[in-house]
């Protein structure tokens, strides 16, 4: 009786040992997989913005004001650009509307006139006989193209806002006088007027950009006292447009038509997002890119993914569980001891061949920062409210009769939770180089002061590289938006300058994040840990039988 006990208690403890092994539950070994980073990266704080659902439509608005008769009819290159915009547009995707009407005496007489598309194409637009109407609504038509989330549009004008309530202006020596507009002395444009300001603002802020064409000329003898004007094509592209491929843009398409035609425009492009991202190719696989190649080797089971695509983009790094988390500590003393690491450049380095290029002029960036954090609490809290829906829903496919009376079946959304995101201080620190103007590199170092508390009990963190001291610059011929018309002899007509420089001084990118390293030691998968740990079993088992075997001998 004695010898059936002895190796049923065997098999027991064996048992017992493959269970520790393994980890008993599941629960405890699941590990993130790169498409639950990718839903922990859009519930961060920094991308509040929602795509949307980008459409291929444009909305296509065209001053009608009889101020516009004068570019038109006095000017064949603005005739010219203006063939190019019609050239350059899918008829079948765009709607064409002519711009008339002001609010009179409590009265709305606002319209936009749709145009048909082939009178467009033909004659409507190029007869300066139909532009005939005292006032073009440019503020309500802004206004409108702000509220349009997920379509192009455009807007022709000569960026003149008339409107009825306007009856005075301000001279330059101080004093208002009434002005005459097209023969209606209770009409006028205020040239202090920041009519676009909101509009321009809001679509910047949704992630938008815009982009003006502007045609410079002489305006001939039909207005002498002004030594030239300017007629604006207004290109408006919002985010769900930029970010889907498959769409090209309204401004990328005229300026291939007018490709031969750049010494008769000025183009300017405005944007709050106007920076690019990118990690350098040394030569090196694309999942090692930009990572220092001797730390790599030593943390062999690394794996890495980079998400170049991403606004902004991130990387995530995950290496397995508490060896190569103690591997990593050894490196970091090691090179802030500098243990013959001094000698090798690459090895001065942890991350790097970052390199950013500020496309958009209208910022001036005097300094970045690097932030590092804690994740570890609210990446747990994630998966676990993410095990916790898996079961809900595998519950719910149960018939009625077999569910728990108290539950209510349903899922836990998950929310990004600040508060357990801890700050820490001194582990990195980031080195820039400015390699051309607006162009800069950067790479980050093991800080020597790199407190090993401080890291003891952080399973994963991230690494956040930010824009930090941002101010507004007025890029190169910003002043075209602004200008001196006839009617107020030296006075300045500035609503679109006013309006942009508004828009753009309010929306500075100050702590705007531009790249992400997600880090994460994890536990082996269940799977992985369930084929190791059962060997481990088999050979404790066959132990126990040997040891039994030489008991009984």
């Amino acid at each position: 009786m004695k010898k059936p006990l002895f190796v049923i208690g065997g098999i027991i403890f064996a048992v017992i040992l493959y269970s520790v092994f393994s980890g008993g539950s599941n629960r405890g070994n699941t590990h993130m997989n790169f498409q639950d980073w990718d839903n922990l990266q859009s519930l961060s704080e920094y991308e509040k913005i929602e795509k949307g659902e980008a459409k291929d439509l444009t909305h296509c608005y065209v001053d009608m004001s009889n101020g516009m008769k004068v570019p038109f009819r006095n000017d064949r290159n603005c005739r010219s650009l203006f063939a190019d915009l019609r050239n350059s547009l899918q008829v079948d995707k765009t709607s064409f509307y002519k711009i008339a009407g002001v609010e009179r005496d409590g009265e709305d007489l606002f319209n936009l006139e749709l145009i048909n598309s082939k009178d467009f194409n033909d004659s409507y637009f190029a007869n300066v006989n139909n532009y005939n109407t005292l006032y073009a609504s440019l503020d309500r038509v802004v206004k409108k193209i702000a509220e349009n989330p997920d379509e192009q549009s455009i807007l022709v004008t000569d960026g003149e806002l008339a409107k009825q309530e306007n009856r005075f202006v301000r001279n330059v020596n101080g004093t208002y006088n009434r002005r005459r507009i097209g023969g209606n002395r209770n009409s006028c444009i205020n040239p202090e007027e920041a009519w676009a300001r909101d509009a321009f603002r809001k679509v910047l802020e949704n992630g938008g950009e815009i982009d003006f064409v502007i045609r410079t000329f002489n305006p001939g003898a039909s207005r002498r006292l002004v030594p030239e004007m300017r007629l604006f094509f207004i290109f408006f592209t919002p985010r769900s447009v930029l970010q889907n491929t498959d769409i090209t843009t309204n401004i990328e398409n005229f300026l291939r038509y007018a490709k031969d035609k750049k010494d008769q425009y000025v183009h300017l492009n405005f944007s709050v997002k106007g920076f690019k991202v990118k990690k350098e190719n040394r030569g090196m696989p694309k999942n090692q890119r930009g990572f220092n190649t001797s730390f790599l080797k030593n943390l062999s089971r690394a794996e890495i993914k980079i998400k170049d695509e991403k606004i902004p983009p991130y990387e995530v790094i995950m290496f397995e569980g508490n060896e190569d988390r103690a591997l990593f500590t050894d490196y970091i003393y090691d090179f802030i001891n500098g243990n013959a690491m001094q000698e090798d450049y690459e090895k001065n380095k942890f991350l790097y061949d970052i390199n950013l290029d500020l496309k958009n002029p209208n910022y001036k960036v005097n300094n970045f920062a690097l932030n590092v954090w804690d994740i570890t609490a609210t990446k747990e809290e994630y998966l676990e409210r993410k095990e916790n829906n898996e079961y809900v829903e595998e519950y719910n496919k149960l018939p009625v009769e077999e569910r728990a009376e108290g539950f209510d079946g349903k899922i836990k959304e998950y929310e990004y939770n600040k508060q357990k995101v801890r700050k820490i201080k001194d582990i990195f620190k980031l080195k820039t180089n400015e390699i051309d103007s607006n162009k800069f590199s950067f790479y980050i170092k093991f800080n020597k002061s790199f407190s090993f508390e401080e890291f003891e009990n952080v399973r994963s963190f991230r690494i956040d590289l930010y824009l930090k001291d941002v101010e507004f610059q007025e890029q190169r011929n910003f002043d075209l938006l602004k200008w001196n018309d006839y009617q107020f002899e030296n006075s300045e007509v500035n609503g679109l300058y006013a309006s942009m420089k508004y828009a753009l001084s309010t929306l500075e990118p100050r702590n705007k994040n531009i790249y992400t390293y997600y880090f994460s030691f994890r536990s082996i998968s269940s799977t992985q840990f369930s084929i190791v740990s059962f060997f481990i079993f088999l050979f404790i088992l066959f132990a126990f039988f040997l040891l039994v075997n030489f008991f009984k001998k």
